[in-house]
């Protein structure tokens, strides 16, 4: 990404893509554009870690970072507008509790998922496919905006 961007001068910036770019690290001055709304950080395999700047987009409601071999995330590592959160293919084995996050769209299919935290209440499509979920958290079972979930490729038991 080319240093000379001033992203503070970019108040109305709302969507920023950078995908597949082989990207090791994005710009912390990006958090100068208050405005994004979606940022997409996908495909970037040097960038295995969620950018602490990320936490600080007072506006960002959709955040993807796809294929990137991430093999964890915190909670704290997003802002509390977050609604659509998407890591598929990457090398997560657990997931945070996610409760306190108006979260309506939550993407996890294909990582190493062996235990889930708490999901938000505002759920409405979850997937978890290819993953190693033996059992399911109770937040899944009472989860009353869900309507769309995948679970196949988990080795699930019955409880």
């Amino acid at each position: 990404v080319p240093e000379h961007i001033d992203w503070c001068a970019l108040k109305s910036l709302t969507f920023v893509d950078m995908s597949q770019n082989f990207l090791e690290r994005i710009p912390t001055t990006l958090a100068c554009a208050t405005a994004i709304r979606v940022l997409f950080l996908s495909a970037n395999p040097g960038l295995n870690h969620v950018p602490k700047f990320v936490r600080s987009l007072p506006s960002l409601k959709m955040y993807a970072q796809r294929s990137s071999g991430l093999t964890s995330i915190t909670a704290s590592d997003f802002p509390p507008s977050l609604e659509w959160l998407i890591f598929m293919d990457n090398a997560l084995e657990s997931l945070p509790d996610l409760s306190s996050f108006p979260i309506r769209k939550l993407m996890l299919s294909h990582n190493r998922l062996a235990s889930v935290g708490a999901l938000p209440r505002a759920l409405e499509m979850l997937s978890l496919a290819n993953n190693r979920l033996r059992s399911l958290p109770e937040s899944v079972r009472t989860a009353a905006r869900l309507t769309w979930v995948v679970l196949s490729s988990n080795p699930l038991l019955d409880d």
